[in-house]
């Protein structure tokens, strides 16, 4: 699960990865979002524009996809079990990368006149943007074992938060 302040969002990624050494690694990371549009927008961003006059308009960045390197590395290893038991491999892993976000730019409005059942639309026609991100990535290895392993993570995969320019015209 990922989302931000405004949307809730699924994402489903595919991680390849190259260890040229034994703790040092790179890995290319493929993640999409499935969820999108008003189906996706988090109580916060509904309370906001509920409360806001009518007709205000909130921006809302619905990621797509994302593609992002990272240099990942093992700086704890090391085998763990309970006396008696066979060992088991694990690793602790944290990495740092850049990459690019496709994402779909909205604008969601509030507006009871029109739908007073189904307040909350996308004011907007799409508008699809590439934006740099940034990725952190903390997780764990764990090989029970050799070749056979299991991974467990946690991605913080971020850009910048605003988007259009409100202060001209175009």
């Amino acid at each position: 699960m990922g989302g931000n302040h405004l949307n809730e969002e699924i994402t489903l990624g595919l991680s390849v990865g190259f260890w040229p050494a034994e703790q040092v690694g790179v890995e290319w990371n493929l993640s999409v979002f499935p969820r999108n549009g008003v189906e996706n927008a988090r109580g916060a961003g509904v309370a906001t524009l509920a409360l806001a006059p009518a007709g205000n308009q909130l921006e809302s960045i619905d990621r797509i996809m994302a593609f992002s390197t990272t240099l990942i590395g093992a700086p704890f290893a090391g085998t763990i079990a309970p006396p008696g038991a066979p060992p088991v491999f694990a690793e602790f892993l944290i990495g740092v990368g850049v990459g690019v976000e496709r994402s779909d730019i909205e604008m969601l409005l509030w507006d009871e006149a029109d739908d007073p059942i189904n307040s909350l639309f996308v004011a907007n026609e799409e508008q699809i943007i590439e934006r740099p991100v940034a990725n952190f990535l903390l997780g764990s290895r764990i090989f029970p074992k050799p070749g056979l392993g299991l991974r467990i993570d946690a991605r913080l995969l971020g850009g910048p938060s605003q988007v259009l320019d409100f202060s001209s015209d175009d």
